[in-house]
């Protein structure tokens, strides 16, 4: 491997230590904020498709206000809600650069996209299996998850 490096990138492999290093960091970031985007879009996904209009737990207050946050943070190119969110960075990992310093901009950049993807794809379920599923008592009291009526 380091002989193709060698031949192909001649540049490169006088810092071939370094290059290894920046593909695993480059790995771990994709990954792990990656899972982290998931799971918190996952959550919000199901929050926006349960609580919209018609929805199984109908809630226009948390819908609107998911609805607006989404959009907003979709809105804001990348590279200036990484400068805006250095502060908030700092304060949680103690860095705002590397891997530490890159993970909460990329969570609060992707998990946006993400969850609009799950609320297009949640909202796509035929209407039948929905029905189905309330009529077998899947959900059967939405006051039970949100008291707020």
């Amino acid at each position: 491997m380091d002989n193709l490096v060698r031949l192909l990138l001649p540049n490169v492999s006088e810092v071939l230590g370094e290059f290894y290093l920046s593909i695993v960091q480059t790995l771990q970031m994709v990954f792990i904020s990656g899972l982290i985007s998931f799971v918190l879009s996952l959550i919000i996904g199901i929050v926006l498709v349960v609580t919209k209009k018609n929805g199984l737990l109908e809630r226009p207050i948390i819908f609107n206000l998911f609805d607006k946050v989404i959009n907003l943070f979709r809105s804001i190119p990348f590279i200036i809600l990484i400068a805006a969110l250095i502060p908030i960075t700092r304060l949680i990992s103690g860095t705002a650069v590397g891997v530490q310093g890159t993970l909460f901009p990329l969570v609060v950049g992707i998990t946006p996209f993400f969850s609009r993807q799950i609320e297009s794809a949640l909202s796509e379920v035929d209407e039948g299996l929905v029905e189905s599923g309330t009529a077998m008592g899947v959900v059967t009291d939405s006051n039970h998850f949100f008291n707020l009526s």
